[in-house]
């Protein structure tokens, strides 16, 4: 292999760890790439993180207590200075959690059927810009919680500078997309776990803005809470609600968003319009195909490849309000399956699997497969059929305490709403009498 055929090999490779491994391959390609390692690094810097690499190194060399975006270097100039060691690291571990979450928005917004990401690479330039840039955002200017006496400097200024940078509204758009994407996988995690996070901040006393709080996490905080179903990463910041250390008047984001909007004279995106949703999509999900069981259009459907995101759409706490019967008024069963659906270790995969391997043959249900698409109502209709049965065989499997004498009217009981008839007998059972009690 002569020398400009191993330059060019070089400069191809995919990553960091392949150019680390390449070169140690002979003597020549390590002289090759110790003749021209900057631009080597900066070009497998590039195949790895693709046309976002300024705003990734951006992004890698900012320091927490550079305030002032300007005094930042700019995105056209990042380039400019040599790519080190470390800053490989950390560009190659912010990309794989940028690349997860476009793996979740692609999916959220772009294809339901599809688990990875299939946004073009026009849609995945504008979604992984406009997250380092949100990152950056986070990085720079969430506040130290636990040092925080309520007159902190909240960055009003740097904040604003931090926007000037982004003349375009276009590409200010594309951030606001990502900040209102972060926000609905906050809330997702909200729904799956029963915890809440506040937007009201300035429109009630003594409600600070969590949803801030939980923005301020930045993109990796908030992924981890995604894949845990918890929201114990961001607690590991700071838990506000033991310290008190978010004042009643905090905001992180919301505040100088409306500032940017206003002195701009720009509408508030209204997500639900056709220009929003193509902000940094060119063709977005618009749910045509009909469900498997009612036919209808429009809806988000679900099936075995997309149960594992669930949890956030059709939480516990609906499952638990909507069983079978009278159920509904046993609050002792419902506040006990709530918080059982609410642990995060339970995947709604392995209970879909239950419900299908349990389901019944005879009726609408009898050719209901995994794999076939149904829609959020179809699907709730058909767990809830057999949800009192699930939830009898997991109290037996852990050993909780299970009521051994049935009520004659089962699950349409309407006096198990008394606490002392719902422990006395088991009402997850059908009804053995006609009328209820």
């Amino acid at each position: 292999m002569n020398d400009d055929l191993a330059d060019c090999v070089l400069r191809a490779l995919p990553d960091f760890d392949s150019l680390s491994s390449v070169i140690l391959v002979s003597r020549q390609i390590y002289d090759v790439f110790n003749r021209h390692p900057v631009s080597i690094v900066r070009s497998v810097a590039y195949n790895k993180i693709g046309p976002s690499l300024p705003q990734a190194l951006r992004l890698a060399r900012h320091k927490k207590d550079q305030y002032d975006p300007v005094n930042w270097p700019p995105e056209a100039e990042v380039m400019n200075v040599p790519i080190t060691v470390q800053e490989r690291h950390i560009i190659a571990r912010n990309a794989h959690i940028v690349s997860q979450l476009e793996d979740l928005f692609s999916w959220s917004h772009k294809n339901q059927f599809s688990t990875t990401s299939v946004l073009s690479n026009e849609e995945s330039k504008r979604f992984h810009r406009a997250m380092y840039r949100f990152w950056l955002f986070a990085d720079a200017f969430r506040p130290e919680y636990d040092d925080w006496d309520g007159e902190t400097e909240t960055f009003d200024g740097p904040k604003n500078s931090f926007f000037q940078q982004l003349p375009d509204k276009t590409e200010l758009y594309e951030f606001v997309r990502i900040v209102q994407f972060l926000t609905e996988t906050v809330r997702w995690v909200g729904a799956a776990t029963g915890e809440v996070f506040n937007e009201l901040a300035g429109n009630a006393m003594h409600m600070a803005d969590e949803m801030g709080f939980a923005l301020s996490g930045g993109p990796r905080v908030i992924l981890q809470m995604f894949k845990d179903k918890s929201g114990a990463p961001l607690l590991a910041i700071t838990d506000p609600w033991e310290t008190d250390s978010l004042p009643a008047d905090f905001t992180f984001i919301k505040t100088s968003l409306s500032d940017v909007f206003q002195a701009r004279n720009l509408k508030r995106p209204d997500w639900n319009s056709h220009e929003m949703k193509k902000t940094i999509l060119d063709e977005y999900e618009q749910y045509t195909r009909p469900c498997h069981l009612c036919a209808k259009t429009g809806d988000r459907l679900w099936s075995a490849s997309n149960w594992p995101f669930l949890k956030g759409y059709a939480p516990p706490l609906t499952f638990a309000r909507s069983m079978k019967g009278n159920l509904t008024l046993n609050r002792h069963e419902t506040n006990g399956l709530q918080q059982y659906l609410q642990r995060p270790t339970l995947c709604y995969a392995s209970f879909m699997d239950w419900m299908f391997d349990n389901k019944d043959t005879s009726g609408q249900y009898r050719d209901l497969t995994r794999d076939d698409w149904i829609c959020q109502e179809c699907l709730q209709t058909f767990v809830n059929s057999k949800l009192h049965l699930w939830w009898l065989e997991r109290q037996r499997a852990e050993g909780m305490p299970v009521r051994t004498e049935d009520c004659w009217y089962g699950y349409n009981c309407r006096t198990q709403r008394y606490y002392t008839h719902a422990m006395k007998l088991n009402h997850l059972c059908a009804p053995t009498r006609g009328d209820p009690a």
